[in-house]
């Protein structure tokens, strides 16, 4: 009998551990809170309409995960024509392509922080990025941190004028669970 409340505690234990070792942490994001800021050569702006899922655990980024999209209809340029020109089919095309999607594939802890890995869509194009973040879970307002470039041309954002080609992006999203 010993034996076998022995043999279950012993059991329970591992289970319960296992369970503890693959948890992963759901992060909301704060409407409203966020930044998403981009620029080029000779034009500047933000974008909104976050949404999505986070999961991420400094200790276990081999079940970190996020799926994430932005409102294309909310790009704003600070100028109206400018703004109007970007939403037109030969930039964004709003109309067709609402939305920017992101999926991580991978994430690493690099020197300076940590690096997702991920697929971003834009318009009927995918191509793999990596974007470089910071992040602490046990600040008083957790916050991504993060940024990366990419050519707007490699996503069929030709549009006319020369605004440049390399869009950078910022990005600050704070979080809660």
């Amino acid at each position: 009998m010993k034996t076998t409340k022995l043999l279950t505690l012993g059991i329970l234990f591992l289970i319960l551990g296992t369970s503890a070792m693959y948890s992963i942490v759901d992060w909301k994001i704060i409407d409203n809170d966020y930044i998403i800021k981009f620029e080029t050569k000779k034009a500047s702006g933000t974008i909104g309409g976050l949404k999505g899922t986070v999961h991420f655990d400094p200790d276990n980024l081999a079940r970190a995960d996020m799926d994430v999209n932005v409102d294309v209809n909310t790009l704003n340029l600070g100028n109206r024509l400018k703004t109007k020109h970007a939403k037109a089919d030969d930039f964004f095309d709003v109309e067709q392509y609402p939305t920017i999607h992101f999926k991580s594939t991978e994430f690493k802890k690099v020197s300076n922080g940590y690096e997702v890995n991920g697929n971003l869509t834009i318009k009927s194009t995918t191509k793999p990025i990596s974007i470089l973040f910071a992040f602490d879970p046990n600040a008083v307002k957790p916050t991504f941190l993060g940024n990366f470039e990419l050519n707007r041309l490699d996503y069929g954002l030709t549009g006319k004028g020369s605004v440049g080609e390399i869009l950078k992006v910022n990005i600050k999203v704070p979080v809660s669970k």
